[in-house]
């Protein structure tokens, strides 16, 4: 819109008429230029409506708008611009100010910008842009109260990706392309596959970064002087690792996060561990001499070739036992005078405890007054089956644990004189290899 306005020159009578229509001229000018700003119709939007209803009551316009740092007594708020709906006005700091909290009694403040744009601590507000908690002498927690609406510098930064390399033209495409390499797995790959060596020499701690740490497959090397952790993160991301001990020097290295308890990885050994946000924990050794139940030495374990290894009954851990090895044989009808019920040669070597515990005997019809069997080893007499007179079931007698070598006979043998009822026997004998 252009107006044009009468000019006065000397001597002019109707100075008065010219400024009369000067006067409408710009009357008209501004009444049209407040219709526009204010527009035409009490639904129609104006400045002040558009900025509520992109920034609400209170609002920061840009990321770095207002940050704030302390020093000492001292809170710097950064230039920025904010939105302020009771004045109806959007708001620049245009220089960095200092506010000083020094002789301030402790509290929670606010930080409120007034109409220059100058940020002020106040002991309330309607429209604050942070709280602030003073201990009297020390900052505690700076919280950011109004929400952040990004400008045009935020919308160009975030077209940026660091992680991929590459500027985007749209947020769209941008997400898009990240989405792709997740559905893909690709984002997750170096955790999956990758494989970092660790040179970890010398006698102090070593701390692998998070790259370092996404890796799924550590290798220890180097020689190290001292026993070392290796410090690796805790926290709520998923974190597993297959870590292999190829350092040298007579020393330990115990995985562990910067707190909480470890795991020693023995050299030449692998691990497989993980961590819980709070512990390293092995989720499974190869090569370790630690099993629960069983000693930790394994100079303990001699003597126990053959045994087998088996859980505990209480389910606390597992230990070595003896497999069993049980002789069994029958006799049909009422035996002969010195019959042989079994003869068993061992192919290999069967313990016998003292006493026969856990032998069975039993016989089809009781026997009339007591008959004893003889137990032989290669001949020689180490026990006895007895069935008293008038019982079916047999007791056992040995005087004492007795070993038969592998090629030793077992000979069950009947009396010179059999009983005239005793029949149908069956038994046995209960061993251990």
């Amino acid at each position: 819109m252009t107006i044009e306005l009468a000019t006065f020159s000397i001597g002019d009578a109707n100075y008065i008429s010219k400024h009369n229509g000067n006067y409408g001229i710009i009357k008209a000018a501004v009444d049209a230029l407040q219709a526009a700003t204010q527009g035409g119709a009490s639904s129609a939007a104006t400045a002040v409506t558009a900025f509520e209803g992109m920034f609400g009551s209170t609002a920061l316009i840009g990321y770095g708008s207002f940050a704030p740092s302390t020093s000492g007594s001292n809170l710097t708020m950064q230039p920025g611009y904010t939105w302020r709906i009771s004045l109806s006005k959007v708001l620049q700091l245009v220089s960095a100010a200092t506010l000083s909290f020094s002789g301030k009694s402790a509290a929670t403040y606010y930080v409120e910008v007034d109409a220059g744009g100058q940020p002020n601590v106040v002991t309330s507000s309607a429209e604050p842009i942070y709280s602030v908690v003073w201990t009297g002498s020390a900052f505690g927690a700076i919280t950011r109260v109004a929400p952040v609406f990004p400008n045009a510098a935020d919308f160009l930064a975030a077209l940026i990706s660091t992680a991929l390399g590459t500027t985007y033209n749209s947020l769209d495409e941008r997400l898009e392309a990240g989405e792709g390499k997740a559905v893909l797995g690709e984002l997750a790959r170096i955790f999956l596959t990758g494989r970092l060596n660790k040179d970890v020499a010398g006698g102090v701690d070593v701390t692998l970064t998070a790259t370092e740490a996404n890796n799924q497959v550590i290798n220890l090397t180097g020689a190290i002087t001292a026993n070392i952790n290796v410090i690796v993160p805790l926290g709520t991301g998923p974190r597993a690792w297959i870590v292999t001990n190829n350092t040298t020097g007579s020393f330990t290295v115990t995985i562990k996060g910067a707190t909480g308890t470890g795991v020693a990885v023995a050299q030449g050994s692998v691990a497989q561990l993980y961590q819980d946000g709070t512990n390293v924990k092995a989720a499974g050794n190869v090569g370790a001499t630690t099993f629960t139940g069983l000693s930790d030495a394994p100079a303990s374990y001699s003597g126990k070739a053959g045994k087998s290894v088996r859980v505990k009954s209480d389910e606390t851990g597992i230990e070595f036992y003896d497999p069993p090895y049980d002789v069994g044989g029958t006799y049909n009808g009422v035996p002969a005078a010195s019959a042989v019920l079994v003869r068993l040669p061992f192919p290999r070597q069967v313990i016998f405890p003292a006493g026969l515990t856990n032998s069975r005997g039993a016989a089809g019809t009781a026997a009339t007054a007591q008959t004893d069997f003889d137990i032989q080893k290669n001949g020689a007499s180490v026990g006895t089956m007895r069935f008293a007179a008038g019982a079916t079931t047999a007791t056992f007698i040995m005087a004492s644990q007795t070993t038969f070598a592998a090629g030793d006979i077992l000979r069950v043998v009947a009396p010179a004189t059999p009983d005239a009822t005793l029949a149908d026997i069956g038994f046995s004998l209960a061993g251990t290899r």
